[in-house]
């Protein structure tokens, strides 16, 4: 008989210790909270159309993930859909980087490949308009969520052509457009090479690597790497392009964070290239993240001189989580430690020359490069109003750094 009731009461135990545990467990505390406030709200809120279960679980994510810190966050399909693009260096829009120049968002750079190069849209060209929205009160950022969208949609774009006076109304089809990490690559009539990091995603440190052994072909006797205005990006990428400079064995960087996987350290595992040829590495306010880390890595092994204006601060690593509906949570899992133990978080990297250097200028500079040696210095100054006279004072800097290092070394060899 008492093996007969022994299941029953078992069963019941379980469940009584279960109802227990769920009823003071702080997480179901939680989640029976929130579950309430929810059905409260899409019962009895006046406007019925705006608490649908859908709206309001995407709105108590958002909160979670906006009391944590700046970096963390939740990403709609439509967000997440847009950084994996980013990390995999391509995006779907017209193909041009835009800045506001002048009261105007002005056209800096049209990629080679993407509908406004076949369009001939022109560095310079003014986004005066989107659709049939007018648009030259618009930021930045409203114009690039304006020109961006499915591949194959298209869009109408108004643009006023300094060089001509002339208003353009034209109308392209979106479509993927891929960046490459090396903007710019050159080596000057000094022998002294020069490369410009847009990001760092995936195929950024083979791109760097190839660069840096056609440098070394070439016999280069210094090296300026750019990062002005490169926002980061992966990890893993930053890690290996710092791998391309310094010498195996060397720290690169290091993690700490709650979960053991997240705290390790990560070294240099290939042999360097370029070893003994001095690097200079140029940063502004705008270099973050894994810039950051390969300007501290650099830095802090004595391997480069870092000039131009102090770095953003980003010294966080964030995680990635994915769900089946293709929304996203990027959460802070870990913060990095430069070589020296320092942490730059908030902070930046500090230059070893101070060279101020304004968004405004940069920009003005970049028009002048591009349209100053084809129109003349009267014309260029007619259409654009200011003379063809801008010096990237950064750059010349680290030239000179690189001179000075090119004859102490030769005086020491003589």
């Amino acid at each position: 008989m008492v093996k007969r009731y022994l299941p029953p009461v078992a069963a019941f135990v379980v469940c009584a210790l279960l109802s227990v545990w769920v009823l003071t467990s702080p997480f179901w505390q939680t989640v029976m909270k929130v579950s309430m406030v929810m059905r409260i709200v899409h019962d009895e809120y006046v406007d019925a159309d705006s608490v649908s279960y859908e709206r309001l679980r995407s709105a108590a994510i958002e909160g979670i993930m906006a009391s944590l810190d700046a970096h963390s966050r939740y990403m709609p399909r439509e967000d997440f859909e847009r950084f994996e693009e980013s990390t995999q260096q391509r995006y779907v829009g017209i193909g041009v980087e835009i800045e506001r120049l002048r009261e105007r968002v002005t056209v800096i750079t049209v990629f080679e490949g993407g509908p406004a190069a076949e369009a001939g849209i022109l560095p310079g060209d003014q986004i005066i308009a989107v659709g049939d929205e007018d648009s030259t009160e618009w930021s930045v950022g409203d114009v690039a969520r304006r020109l961006r969208g499915p591949a194959g949609e298209r869009v109408a774009v108004t643009l006023m052509r300094p060089l001509s006076g002339e208003a353009l109304e034209i109308e392209l089809a979106r479509a993927p457009v891929r960046l490459a990490s090396v903007r710019d690559e050159r080596v000057d009539e000094e022998g002294f090479g020069y490369i410009a990091l847009r990001q760092f995603g995936d195929r950024t440190p083979g791109e760097v690597r190839d660069a840096a052994e056609r440098f070394a072909e070439k016999g280069v006797r210094g090296l300026v790497v750019d990062m002005r205005d490169n926002p980061g990006g992966l990890l893993h990428a930053a890690k290996a392009v710092a791998d391309v400079f310094l010498p195996r064995g060397q720290l690169i960087v290091s993690m700490e964070g709650r979960r053991k996987r997240d705290r390790v350290e990560f070294r240099a595992e290939k042999p360097a290239v370029l070893e003994g040829v001095p690097l200079v590495v140029i940063l502004n306010e705008s270099s973050a993240s894994g810039a950051e880390i390969v300007a501290g890595a650099l830095q802090d092994s004595m391997r480069a001189t870092v000039v131009g204006a102090t770095s953003y601060g980003k010294g966080s690593v964030q995680s990635v989580y994915s769900f089946r509906a293709g929304d996203a949570l990027r959460q802070t899992t870990a913060r990095y430690l430069l070589p020296g133990g320092r942490s730059i978080d908030e902070v930046g990297i500090e230059p070893d020359v101070l060279v101020e250097f304004s968004e405004e200028q940069r920009a003005e500079l970049i028009l002048q490069e591009r349209h100053a040696a084809i129109l003349g210095a009267e014309a260029f100054g007619e259409i654009f109003g200011w003379p063809p006279d801008r010096t990237d004072e950064p750059l010349q800097t680290a030239l000179q750094i690189l001179r000075e290092q090119v004859e102490e070394r030769s005086r020491r060899n003589v």
